[in-house]
């Protein structure tokens, strides 16, 4: 079950991608919250992913 507190950036993430098209900040943003809050093998995950 995910939390309000781990939900909140995505959710965040989608509305500066509504209003500003920052797609590359939005990115960065989710990118650092996950990293900050997941395992080494989550992280290696999350670079896999975005490059």
């Amino acid at each position: 079950m995910v939390s309000a507190t781990a939900a909140a950036p995505a959710i965040a993430a989608d509305y500066v991608m509504s209003t500003s098209g920052t797609a590359w900040l939005t990115m960065a943003v989710q990118g650092a919250w996950y990293a900050c809050q997941l395992p080494i093998g989550g992280v290696d995950l999350i670079a896999s992913w975005r490059f």
